[in-house]
């Protein structure tokens, strides 16, 4: 029987050595750099996951408020609005900080319709959509709140009676 060859006996082509390892080289690379991307795709779609779940819980905790608000108004009827805006006792103390509540402006439903008698006082800052507010409005009969975008409010503010002030 004979011997099997060993590894002193086999003759081993230095250019296809050469080739070899060039080619396995090749391909780590191609691995690392796919991985990488990937990576970073996981990351970009992370980040926007992120961002987009921060802009709609920034949106939904001021609709929240806003939503208790027009139910308190609603059950009160068309007269007299309350001077300090309803809050929920779920709600943070410093709710009425956020809003620009204007309940005079029920009055003038005679002159405008709808009438807006709330306004976040400042615009959500949002990420991956416009910025905006929420108002509530007055129709004569019913309260409803609803969302607006910065510039959309900024052309309808005069028209809803409302007066904002220009941000420096």
């Amino acid at each position: 029987m004979p011997a099997s060859p060993t590894l002193d006996d086999v003759q081993i082509d230095p250019q296809a050595a050469e080739r070899a390892m060039l080619h396995v080289m090749s391909l780590r690379r191609r691995r690392v750099l796919r991985t990488v991307l990937t990576l970073l795709g996981i990351l970009v779609v992370m980040v926007l996951i992120t961002m987009a779940t921060r802009d709609a819980q920034n949106v939904s905790l001021c609709r929240v408020q806003v939503d208790f608000a027009v139910d308190a108004f609603n059950r009160l009827g068309s007269g007299d609005l309350p001077l300090l805006l309803p809050k929920s006792a779920a709600g943070p103390a410093s709710v009425r900080d956020h809003f620009a509540y204007t309940p005079t402006n029920a009055a003038l439903i005679e002159k405008i319709r709808p009438v807006a008698v709330c306004v976040c006082a400042q615009p959500h800052p949002l990420f991956l959509r416009a910025q905006g507010r929420h108002l509530i409005l007055f129709d004569g009969q019913r309260y409803s709140a609803e969302w607006v975008t910065e510039s959309e409010l900024q052309g309808r503010a005069e028209r809803l009676g409302l007066h904002l002030r220009q941000r420096r």
